[in-house]
């Protein structure tokens, strides 16, 4: 969490920084690395089925009630810690630059093929008969593949309110 809240400080300022959490522990963590707590969230929100943008609509809400709207909303998991200044600052600046975007997610490439993949079985026959096949080949040449790594996931403010997920139709991705 010290990491995610250093990187969101060194692109926003401690009072745009909060922490959603439903614990008083870490919620003196947060504050004690320079983070706002605002709130402690609702015990409904901190339930193994409440959703990342039910959290995240929460907030809104309370900050909508101080008053308070952003042009962009980022949501950074302690999870998901290796993200640094310049990425976030990058995905900020690609997100507001981009009309059309409506979010932005850091992203991580893989080389993932279902070729490697035999529905189960006591034998691995299917999977061995195409690897004597492939060995020749070097794992490069397969297709790439993108996924959503958890590093990071912005918003702009507009489309975030009404929202019931948090991906958008229109989404931009960053490497």
């Amino acid at each position: 969490m010290a990491y995610r809240i250093k990187s969101a400080l060194s692109v926003s300022s401690p009072n745009d920084v909060w922490v959603s959490t439903d614990s008083e522990e870490y919620a003196e963590i947060a504050r004690v690395f320079g983070a706002t707590v605002p709130f402690l969230r609702p015990k409904e929100l901190a339930t193994e089925t409440a959703t990342s943008a039910d959290v995240v609509l929460h907030a809104i809400n309370e900050a909508e009630k101080r008053g308070l709207r952003y042009d962009v909303l980022g949501l950074l998991e302690p999870t998901s810690p290796y993200i640094n200044f310049s990425q976030l600052t990058d995905a900020a600046q690609q997100l507001l630059g981009d009309d059309e975007a409506e979010n932005i997610v850091a992203v991580r490439e893989s080389r993932p093929n279902s070729y490697f993949v035999q529905k189960d079985s006591k034998y691995l026959s299917e999977l061995a008969e195409r690897l004597s096949v492939v060995q020749s080949h070097a794992r490069q040449n397969f297709g790439k593949e993108i996924t959503p790594s958890g590093g990071f996931h912005m918003a702009k403010w507009i489309h975030s309110k009404n929202q019931k997920h948090s991906l958008h139709k229109k989404l931009s991705v960053i490497l």
